[in-house]
């Protein structure tokens, strides 16, 4: 639990401390996800989430919580997406963390409705007080992004496709190897 305190207070400092630039800069943002988890072996999963489109505690990647940052200018964004999930009881804790940085294209950015494409690559961590286990992943995404009247804001509307890679520890698998397809609607929040 020691660990996933500084990991939250890290993670606040770096959001609270990023410099105000120009106009929409830099935006923050959220998902009401369905995803379908397909393994190579075994029965799917379909999850539906707000903010991570998946289950609790599930070993599933798919992050939720998005924050952008425009690289010299609004057609090219780095994005970065995650989440967390806890569970304490008594003396155990478990958890669950998924992270992902990639790279957005905006296409026809001088309209409210705009396309776009994204790719990335991310990782998948599961672990208690004595044992961690991360798996990685990599994905790409298509949607259109409606930019709210104020300026301020835009909805989402994303398709995806994720896939995780296998991670076995002493002949066990931890995570499996598995496609994740997922649709995604959601909003932002533009500095």
């Amino acid at each position: 639990m020691k660990h996933t305190r500084w990991l939250i207070l890290a993670a606040s400092i770096c959001l609270l401390a990023t410099p105000r630039a120009s106009h929409a800069a830099w935006n923050i943002g959220t998902d009401f996800g369905l995803s379908f988890f397909s393994p190579e072996e075994g029965d799917g999963i379909t999850t539906v989430g707000w903010g991570s489109g998946m289950t609790t505690l599930l070993p599933v990647f798919q992050p939720g919580l998005r924050v952008g940052f425009q690289l010299g200018g609004p057609s090219h964004e780095l994005v970065t997406t995650s989440s967390l999930a806890l569970l304490a009881v008594e003396d155990e804790t478990l958890r669950t963390f998924q992270a992902m940085v990639g790279y957005q294209h905006n296409f026809s950015v001088d309209q409210p409705m705009r396309l776009f494409v994204n790719g990335g690559l991310g990782l998948n961590s599961l672990g208690d007080d004595d044992d961690n286990f991360t798996a990685l992943a990599f994905g790409a995404g298509f949607g259109v992004r409606r930019m709210l009247g104020s300026g301020h804001g835009a909805l989402r509307f994303e398709g995806r496709i994720d896939h995780q890679m296998e991670f076995e520890e002493d002949d066990v698998t931890v995570f499996p190897a598995a496609n994740v397809f997922g649709v995604k609607i959601g909003w932002e929040l533009w500095d």
